[in-house]
């Protein structure tokens, strides 16, 4: 029975809990501020203005675009350098920028493509362009490379390249003769922790083929970071094993069995439940199916990536109808059996249980 004091404390405990809620929701769920003021469309129209600087591309490109960011400078910067305070505060410095919209502009079967990145607010922050080793160019010599990334390290870039210092250069020579440079810039101003802010700047026979900022992490924390994972992935492991292999084989078929056996078995609302869940999760798939074209590989041909990845979406459809749908079907069958005087679920909007 419930008496006024219980009431009373249990309003107390609910304003204590929503205070204390509302005083550590931004150190739990806080997020973080980013101005994103440049839009897929605006950010593709870039893209394709930024391939007319380089004629080894072509004509008649397509083009795929994705908004992402450097996990890894997150991970970094919130478990040792300070937490969200100090990601935020890189966010809104202008060295360098975690969000990037990343625009591929590519052709079927053409080795020649190229990524182009832009900030959250719409600038240059690098690209890369894939040249083919076959691709016939004037050679230069270091100096002549470093002359010719000082001259042209601005048309796709909007950082202070005085600020960087060279710490690192190679050269290859491809097989038609043509030397390729690789140089590594290092800030000479700014860092986070043991972190650095870094450019890698390739430099193809005579044309500057990619401008890439980087933020290089320490590899003792990549190791201490594995550790974290492998353990979170051993739990995640163990709970995919107890899911599908006790409570889904063992418990789940045989519990399906049973009540088909003695008649307890309630499927039809279940399943209908279980293929909407599966359809709509395949559609928010669907969704994103224009940034898979990130990942085609021009080699194959663009049907045969489109029908892969529709199949993909598709076997995951019914692989999610299948789990959700047993699921369902057990746990309503278990219900119907241990509460059979309780409303259904499926019935609770119908004319003559909701009201």
């Amino acid at each position: 029975m419930t008496t006024n004091k219980i009431l009373s404390i249990t309003c107390v405990f609910a304003i204590a809990s929503t205070l204390g809620l509302a005083y550590y929701w931004n150190d739990f769920l806080g997020g973080l501020n980013v101005n994103v003021s440049m839009d897929r469309e605006l950010a593709l129209q870039e893209g394709k203005a930024a391939t007319e600087d380089f004629e080894i591309l072509g004509d008649n490109l397509d083009q795929a675009a994705a908004y992402g960011f450097s996990s890894s400078l997150r991970d970094y910067v919130e478990l040792k350098q300070g937490g969200r305070e100090k990601f935020q505060s890189i966010i809104d410095s202008d060295v360098f920028s975690p969000y990037n919209w990343i625009v591929r502009t590519f052709k079927e079967g053409q080795v020649a493509e190229a990524s182009f990145m832009f900030k959250p607010d719409g600038s240059s922050n690098g690209y890369r362009v894939k040249i083919p080793e076959d691709h016939d160019a004037d050679s230069l010599s270091e100096e002549e490379a470093l002359s010719l990334v000082a001259l042209k390290i601005n048309d796709h870039w909007s950082g202070n390249f005085a600020d960087y210092s060279l710490i690192e250069s190679s050269f290859e020579e491809m097989p038609n003769g043509r030397i390729d440079h690789a140089f590594l810039f290092e800030h000479k101003l700014q860092d986070i922790g043991d972190a650095k802010y870094r450019l890698d700047i390739d430099v193809s026979g005579s044309m500057v083929s990619s401008v890439l900022p980087s933020a290089f992490i320490p590899e003792s924390f990549d190791r201490e970071f594995a550790n974290i994972r492998s353990d979170n992935d051993t739990i995640a492991m163990f709970a995919n094993f107890a899911f599908l292999g006790i409570y889904m084989l063992i418990i789940g078929v045989g519990s399906i069995v049973i009540f088909y056996r003695t008649g307890w078995l309630r499927w039809k609302s279940s399943l209908l439940a279980a293929a909407f869940i599966a359809t709509t999760s395949t559609l928010a798939q669907l969704n994103f199916y224009p940034t898979i074209w990130m990942a085609y590989d021009t080699a194959t041909s663009k049907s045969q990536f489109m029908l892969e990845g529709l199949m993909s979406m598709l076997a995951m459809g019914v692989i999610n109808f299948l789990l959700f749908g047993a699921t369902f079907v057990i746990a309503e069958s278990l219900t119907r059996k241990a509460f059979p005087e309780h409303i259904q679920l499926w019935k609770t909007w119908t004319m003559n249980v909701a009201n």
